[in-house]
């Protein structure tokens, strides 16, 4: 199980830029979805919101379980201005 959960609330102002939003050390377990209901372009690396990248539509989330990412981070482009990202996060994390 997860000792410990946090929650991130990634603001993006436009939909021309890929946002990042590094995750703390041993996150485990990530779920991410759209707060004003664009849809989501989720990328690991950094630039690949604009080629490789996977789709949260509107309205979906998507969690990633039961990783270990070495340098966490993710990086997020929506299809809407002002839209924000919220990251639902569970893990190992220190007190």
């Amino acid at each position: 199980m997860y000792s410990k959960g946090l929650i991130y609330n990634l603001a993006m102002a436009s939909n021309a830029v890929e946002y990042s939003q590094a995750l703390q050390a041993n996150t485990k377990k990530a779920v991410v979805r759209s707060r004003n209901g664009g849809d989501l372009k989720l990328a690991l690396v950094s630039g690949e919101t604009a080629t490789v990248f996977f789709t949260i539509p509107a309205g979906g989330s998507y969690a990633i379980d039961a990783v270990f990412l070495r340098n966490p981070t993710l990086y997020l482009k929506s299809t809407i201005n002002t839209d924000v990202a919220e990251i639902l996060t569970y893990g190992d994390f220190a007190t």
